[in-house]
């Protein structure tokens, strides 16, 4: 999944970094005083305004966190042991939740990576595409899966919060416009994404393999780190490479489980955390890909 440009494999890293605080300057602060002591010298002024004063906004609750799910466990974690293996990486980590392993093998790896590769529908930067990603995890006892190519952030990681909620299997997602693969194992929301339409995601954990290679480097992310919709979104941009397939370019890719008819009625006994009740259950059609 990263791109090979020059005889160089190139990292579209984000410009900034998820939850990186803003302080103030000192004389930025300067210069708020100076404003607090301009208005209390004018106040007597702006009393006598004769213009009435316009109504305070309205103060938002905000969203209430009624779900919390996190499949990652103390031995899911795999780095990528090369700069071409996130797919294979992401799969060996999907597969430890999946299965209940902890699987860190550089030869399994390596297996997954070379089948994603013969799945895949473009190889030719060396890595693998979504296609090979899907097919690999469908074909070695973690799917079924499928591609959903979301409109946007938002509409994907609602189809991706319903497909983990009842399948209790995690999410892969192509980040940097397609060149590398998150995974996402845990979510928290306002409703059971399992039994309402009606609910926002609100957080999101995802681990990056890159972080066993590039841990220092700007955007390269610790294992399940959780993230706002805002910081996610930072990384999580449209996929852009027409090579593979033109239903995918400029789409929002997922990788997204298909829930079994096992899954459906048992629920697998997810690892879940429900803060209150929800709404009736409604249907919702994803725009999902074969």
């Amino acid at each position: 999944m990263l791109r090979r440009r020059a005889g160089a494999y190139h990292y579209a890293m984000p410009d900034s970094v998820p939850g990186r605080r803003i302080r103030f300057s000192r004389a930025l602060a300067a210069g708020l005083l100076a404003l607090s002591a301009i208005i209390a010298f004018s106040g007597s002024a702006l009393a006598a305004d004769p213009s009435p004063s316009p109504s305070p906004a309205p103060v938002v609750a905000p969203p209430r966190l009624l779900y919390l799910s996190d499949l990652a466990t103390t031995g899911s974690y795999v780095g990528q042991y090369n700069y071409l293996q996130c797919v294979g990486a992401a799969v060996q980590m999907m597969r430890n939740m999946i299965l209940d392993q902890a699987n860190h093998s550089a030869s399994l790896q390596h297996w997954l990576w070379s089948k994603a590769r013969g799945w895949s529908r473009y190889t030719g930067d060396g890595g693998a595409d979504p296609y090979g990603w899907t097919a690999v995890l469908s074909n070695t006892g973690a799917g079924p899966y499928h591609i959903y190519a979301g409109q946007s952030v938002a509409d994907t990681l609602h189809a991706a919060a319903q497909a983990m909620a009842v399948s209790g299997r995690p999410v892969g997602v192509t980040v940097w416009r397609g060149t590398h693969a998150w995974v996402i194992s845990g979510i928290t929301a306002t409703n059971d994404p399992a039994k309402t339409d009606d609910f926002t995601v609100l957080t999101v954990s995802v681990t990056d393999p890159l972080w066993t290679l590039l841990r220092h480097r700007r955007g390269v992310l610790a294992p399940s780190t959780w993230l706002t919709v805002a910081q996610f979104g930072v990384a999580f941009l449209p996929y852009h490479d027409p090579r593979r397939d033109p239903r995918i370019e400029g789409h929002y890719v997922a990788i997204l489980p298909v829930p079994t008819v096992s899954e459906l009625a048992l629920g697998r006994g997810r690892p879940v955390l429900t803060f209150g009740t929800t709404g009736g259950a409604t249907t919702r059609v994803p725009s999902a890909l074969p």
